[in-house]
């Protein structure tokens, strides 16, 4: 089509003859291309931008052009209001997860479900039960909202156990601020490179003793924990290699070290 054109040679051949050329139109950034076919220029071609730019995953729907992926952050979403999701044992993951007659069954998929900005508080709320799903993960959640995790409403961790995750849950790798409340963890509690968590109430709680496992642990992290109590886990409270853990009012039972702190780490406990 007419008009002023931006024209670049992309790729050549070895006797220096020019085999693909692009031109790219000034009033609109139209895609041009053609081929060298021996001697002679093929005919120019459009290019859709859309058969070269693959989906973006946007924190959990996706976005499917360019435009959105782009106007959305770069294809992060971002939250438009609170979110709040449920879980339960004897839930479905086929379930909306947005009331507690509808829950998702586990924590790792409620989670996918969210956008990775959070500009807004978000809540998932967990049914009395025990949660066999495999180590739960909680990673790259940013922005100014929160995301809470919560089980029971009891002082002291009494009943946290009642909430339990078997194989334990690790928060890496966030930004923003996580918070878990009278939740329960067979495998302890482990956060890493995130420097605002808090625990409220929240027990680490193993019937046996376990060996080389803390109950809630913290490196390169600040941590604050808020009446929570650690049972039968090799470590109690353990800030190590530039955590930051403060306990308050933190209660430990046959743990082989309750408090434990090593490699430019910091524990406070009072």
């Amino acid at each position: 089509t007419s008009g002023s054109y931006y024209s670049l040679i992309v790729s050549k051949s070895d006797n220096g003859d020019y085999v693909q050329q692009i031109a790219i139109k000034e009033s609109s950034y139209d895609v041009y291309m053609r081929y060298l076919n021996g001697s002679s220029w093929s005919a120019w071609k459009q290019i859709s931008m859309a058969d070269h730019v693959q989906s973006i995953d946007k924190g959990g729907t996706g976005a499917t052009t360019a435009s959105a992926a782009i106007s959305n952050l770069h294809g992060v979403e971002a939250t438009t209001s609170a979110i709040t999701y449920y879980i339960s044992p004897s839930g479905s993951n086929s379930n909306s997860g947005k009331s507690s007659s509808s829950p998702f069954k586990t924590l790792e998929y409620a989670l996918s479900k969210l956008p990775k900005f959070l500009k807004h508080d978000v809540t998932i709320n967990v049914a009395q039960g025990t949660y066999t799903e495999s180590e739960v993960l909680i990673t790259g959640f940013v922005g100014e909202g929160s995301l809470s995790i919560v089980g029971t409403a009891a002082a002291n961790a009494v009943g946290a156990e009642n909430y339990i995750f078997s194989n334990g849950i690790k928060i890496n790798k966030n930004q923003g601020r996580v918070e878990l409340h009278g939740i329960g963890s067979s495998n302890g509690f482990r956060v890493f490179n995130s420097p605002d968590v808090v625990f409220y109430y929240c027990h680490a709680y193993s019937p046996s003793l376990v060996a080389d496992r803390a109950g809630f642990f913290s490196t390169h992290s600040k941590v604050f924990t808020v009446y929570c109590r650690a049972t039968n886990l090799q470590n109690g409270f353990h800030s190590y290699q530039g955590g930051d853990l403060t306990a308050m009012c933190g209660v430990c039972t046959n743990c082989s070290y309750p408090w434990c702190s090593a490699e430019g780490a910091v524990l406070y406990v009072y």
